[in-house]
């Protein structure tokens, strides 16, 4: 962050609040030695030596005297004192007048205007540093929002999913149905062709085995369909419950997200605020 400065505005506000009661005709030099603050407001703008001299730490303060001004007509009686902000030399006052009546005066408003700068530079300070971690927090929300809505995404891509394997699931229940229909009147066929074939007598002795492979096959195929059927249903509960619990899931990320924006938001509107607070 850059460094505190005495800008016009300030210089202009805190000559009018410290010498305007007094009826103290002041003013106040900035960088350069050029004049940010005057009473006479024509004078705002202008070179002044003294002040440029003060700035440049060759002398904290100078009193220009009526004897001063009789050698040189340029100059005016007053007098000029640094303006001092965490050791750095900011800016000068000057008060017009007898030097040994305005001295005191002078001295007195130069610590006053370096106790208010001191405390604007500290709000500064303090307004840069919440705007640091405010945009931290935003970062790091931003963050986690967009972890959450790619959780949110997965979920659902998981979610469409799951249904289709229910969907599948439920088909397959459907064809180990038939499966098991076609089982037992092959099993019945088997039976059928057995009773034939006892009938036949010997002619038919052959076709009994045929039959009873037929009846065996389809035992053993009716059993299978049984089992499968079993592991299905057993899949679709865990699929259901999948289902249920990515369904959930879904949902919490979706009101998560919605939490995080809501916070996001608020710590926005909270650091245009700070950064609106005027020093």
């Amino acid at each position: 962050m850059a460094e505190f400065e005495l800008t016009p505005q300030l210089a202009d506000r805190m000559l009018t609040d410290v010498l305007s009661a007094a009826e103290l005709p002041g003013l106040i030099c900035g960088t350069g030695g050029y004049i940010i603050a005057a009473a006479a407001r024509e004078r705002v703008g202008k070179f002044h030596e003294g002040c440029a001299r003060i700035l440049q730490g060759e002398v904290d303060e100078i009193a220009v005297t009526e004897e001063d001004v009789r050698r040189n007509p340029n100059l005016r009686p007053g007098y000029n004192r640094v303006i001092m902000l965490a050791g750095r030399r900011v800016g000068t006052i000057g008060i017009q007048g007898d030097p040994a009546a305005v001295k005191g005066a002078a001295r007195i408003a130069a610590r006053v205007i370096e106790l208010e700068l001191e405390s604007l530079a500290q709000k500064e300070r303090l307004r840069g540093a919440a705007l640091d971690g405010l945009q931290h927090v935003t970062a790091a929300a931003e963050q986690i929002l967009a972890g959450t809505v790619d959780h949110q995404r997965l979920a659902k891509e998981l979610e469409s999913a799951t249904a289709q394997l229910l969907v599948r699931s439920r088909s397959t229940t459907d064809a180990l149905r038939m499966i098991e229909e076609l089982a037992q009147r092959a099993n019945l066929l088997g039976l059928n062709a057995a009773i034939e074939a006892s009938r036949a007598g010997r002619a038919g002795a052959g076709f009994t085995v045929v039959a009873e492979e037929i009846r065996k096959l389809a035992d053993r195929t009716r059993s299978s369909a049984v089992e499968i059927q079993t592991s299905v249903r057993e899949w679709q509960n865990s699929f259901d419950e999948m289902a249920r619990t990515v369904t959930e899931s879904t949902r919490v990320s979706a009101e998560q997200a919605e939490a995080i924006r809501s916070v996001a938001s608020e710590i926005q509107r909270i650091e245009e605020a700070v950064a609106s607070l005027a020093g």
